[in-house]
């Protein structure tokens, strides 16, 4: 639903209201690395807070949900958003090479990294060989 703004500052272009308002959910980019020890996913989650973070795993996809508080105007009314705010949703196929149980994550100025530990028997390792 669009209105007509009725003050001259966007010389009367239209501004969006209720459906405008309703939060939209994003799927965040994700940068993943690969160490020896795991696999790190780096997702940009502005606005999100550790307590509205949800990581779940299930039949080998990690899913990342997080919930973000919609803002208002510190007084008055908004005339024209061009901000949106919204959640975020992103899910990725993880193989069997990790071990699920220890998959750690910290969010820090709106950066949320993911820790993916490999599984013992995909981490490389050296074979030593002995002299006869």
């Amino acid at each position: 639903m669009t209105t007509t703004c009725a003050t001259n500052c966007c010389n009367g272009a239209e501004a969006r209201s209720a459906a405008f308002d309703e939060a939209p959910v994003f799927s965040p980019l994700a940068d993943i690395r690969e160490t020896p020890e795991a696999y790190i996913v780096s997702m940009d989650t502005p606005g999100a807070h550790a307590d509205g973070v949800s990581i779940e795993v299930e039949e080998g996809v990690l899913t990342v949900s997080a919930r973000v508080a919609q803002r208002g105007p510190a007084s008055g009314e908004f005339i024209r958003r061009g901000y949106r705010v919204g959640d975020y949703r992103r899910s990725l196929r993880i193989g069997e090479g990790v071990d699920s149980a220890s998959i750690a994550a910290t969010l820090e100025a709106g950066v949320l990294t993911i820790t993916l530990p490999k599984a013992a028997r995909s981490r490389p390792r050296k074979i030593e060989v002995a002299q006869r």
